[in-house]
């Protein structure tokens, strides 16, 4: 078991409560710009951070954890890909990539895989894709398991977890306790219902926006985040939430984020209060 957290997300060195990351695919590819990267979030106040599949497999995971803990970042998930509703090579494929990503997440002390599970939406999906991605997600998830480490179901387009009553059937067809939800933007759906709806199954959140279709401010945007985060606390969600899509430069994003979600995350049920 990694020292750093227990069951899936709480960390042991520090109270469970909701606290800020940000996503780390927001500085590039390159190690020294990802590094000056987490530095700079550190400093604004961040706590947490999170890793693209892509970056991992070009990189020196072990230096990379020992950048993340020198500079004092939570790695709070490892963003993975898989098409386990694919082809039979597809679902093999993923099957290895999820070893591969347990493996990453090991060494970087993260307690969550995010996932995609192809290119098949859930009106779209036969009843022999559903089965084969549950059956991929149950070894996954067996893999992980004794690790500490959960899955989360990321909602998009084109995933059999696309609605939220999708997302929680597949929750129960796997039937494993380390399969969970990455929460975000729902549309059509209303955001706070839908908080309501799935939060107890929801390990993880990425908190973003957008505006005529791009990329947008947090604090401006489509989705209104204020009343979903309290919603969120009120509902006693404990773990991190990450600011995940940025506008460049952005560590200049990073810090217009924090100083509109800090006082809502850290502060009292009215998001008047300071950072506790």
């Amino acid at each position: 078991m990694r020292p750093e957290a227990d069951y899936c997300g709480n960390f042991v060195d520090k109270e469970p409560k909701l606290e800020l990351s940000f996503c780390a695919h927001n500085f590039g590819n390159d190690f020294d710009n990802v590094k000056a990267g987490l530095k700079g979030i550190k400093e604004v106040g961040y706590e947490g951070t999170e890793f693209w599949q892509q970056f991992l497999l070009q990189t020196d995971v072990e230096k990379l954890a020992d950048v993340t803990r020198e500079i004092g970042l939570k790695v709070v998930q490892i963003c993975g890909y898989f098409k386990w509703t694919g082809t039979d090579e597809e679902w093999e494929e993923s099957n290895g990539n999820a070893e591969r990503l347990i493996g990453f997440s090991k060494k970087l002390g993260g307690p969550h895989i995010r996932v995609f599970t192809g290119k098949v939406g859930s009106e779209e999906a036969t009843q022999e894709q559903w089965m084969n991605c549950v059956e991929g997600l149950r070894r996954a998830c067996a893999a992980a398991a004794p690790e500490g480490i959960c899955f989360t179901l990321e909602n998009h387009r084109n995933v059999l977890h696309d609605t939220p009553d999708s997302a929680l059937r597949l929750i129960k067809d796997v039937g494993c306790e380390n399969l969970g939800l990455n929460f975000q933007m729902w549309p059509p759906f209303d955001m706070v219902e839908t908080a309501r709806k799935v939060f107890p199954h929801v390990f993880h959140m990425h908190i973003s926006n957008r505006k005529d279709g791009k990329i947008w401010q947090i604090d401006d945007g489509e989705v209104d985040w204020r009343p979903v985060l309290l919603e969120m606390k009120k509902l006693g969600y404990k773990r991190f939430a990450s600011v995940e899509h940025a506008v460049q430069p952005a560590i200049d994003f990073a810090k217009r984020a924090y100083d509109y979600l800090a006082p809502i995350v850290y502060g009292e049920n009215d998001a008047t209060g300071g950072k506790n």
